[in-house]
C-alpha cells in the first residue's frame, strides 16, 4: 500500500512538472518580440501640406491657421447630427478648457463638419452655442 502512494506522489510530481514545463514553454513562446514593438512612423516635419489651411466659420468667415496664431487648436471632425461621439466630445473639450483655468483662453476649439449639406452655417452657429 505505501508502494502504491508512492507511486501515486511520483506520478503526480510528474504530471505537474510537464504542466510547469509546458506552461512555460507557452508563455516563452508568447512573450512579444521586442523587435516586433519598435515604434515606426513617418516623418512629416518637411513636408509642405498641412502648414496652413482655410476654412469658412459659421458666421461666413474665411479663416486661416495663422488667424489663430499664439493658441493651440483642438480641430475637431463631425457632423451636428451625430447622437453620441461628437456632443460627448465637444463637451468634454469644453469641461478641459474650463479645467484649465486662465489657460483655457490659450485653446481654440474648431468644429469641422464632415456633411456640408445638412450643416449650413445657422445649424453650425447653434451647434457650437449650445
Amino acid at each position: 500500500m505505501a508502494t502504491m502512494t508512492l507511486l501515486r506522489l511520483l506520478a503526480a510530481l510528474a504530471a505537474a512538472g510537464v504542466i510547469i514545463a509546458g506552461a512555460s514553454f507557452t508563455l516563452a513562446a508568447l512573450r512579444p518580440d521586442p523587435d516586433a514593438l519598435q515604434f515606426e512612423a513617418t516623418d512629416i516635419s518637411d513636408v509642405s501640406w498641412g502648414r496652413d489651411f482655410q476654412l469658412t466659420g459659421h458666421d461666413g468667415r474665411e479663416r486661416k491657421l495663422a488667424d489663430f496664431r499664439g493658441k493651440i487648436i483642438a480641430l475637431y471632425f463631425g457632423y451636428t447630427r451625430c447622437p453620441d461621439v461628437c456632443p460627448t466630445t465637444m463637451a468634454a473639450l469644453g469641461q478641459a478648457i474650463t479645467l484649465l483655468g486662465e489657460d483655457g483662453a490659450r485653446v481654440q476649439g474648431l468644429f469641422v463638419t464632415v456633411d456640408p449639406r445638412h450643416d449650413s452655417p445657422e445649424v453650425l452657429a447653434r451647434y457650437v452655442r449650445s
